[in-house]
């Protein structure tokens, strides 16, 4: 289907689609190969993964209070509260790193 666009010179252009049009279509997905029973507790089930992705967030977190320390010249009075905070986290990240193993 070609399209028209006004051009600056107040005349029609006819142009080409820059996506070429298709038709949506519908899979069926097979639904006997999936089961709706719980895994067992031995299996894995991706547990590693989201303590890998809660210590990332610990140290996403870390450095967010490192940065917030960094600008804090103003309020020095604040600093070891954050550093208390920041030991904190450390240890959280200590506490994850142990379960994964």
């Amino acid at each position: 289907m070609k399209k028209l666009v006004l051009d600056e010179g107040l005349f029609d252009d006819i142009i080409e689609p820059m996506i070429p049009e298709t038709e949506a279509t519908i899979e069926v997905i097979d639904t006997e190969k999936y089961s709706n029973e719980t895994p067992d507790p031995g299996m894995d089930t991706g547990l590693s993964n989201l303590i890998i992705k809660a210590i990332n967030d610990e140290w996403n977190t870390i450095a967010e209070y490192n940065n917030l320390i960094a600008n804090l010249g103003s309020n020095p009075d604040m600093i070891p509260v954050i550093q208390d905070i920041v030991a904190e986290e450390n240890v959280h990240v200590g506490q994850l790193q142990e379960i994964l193993l």
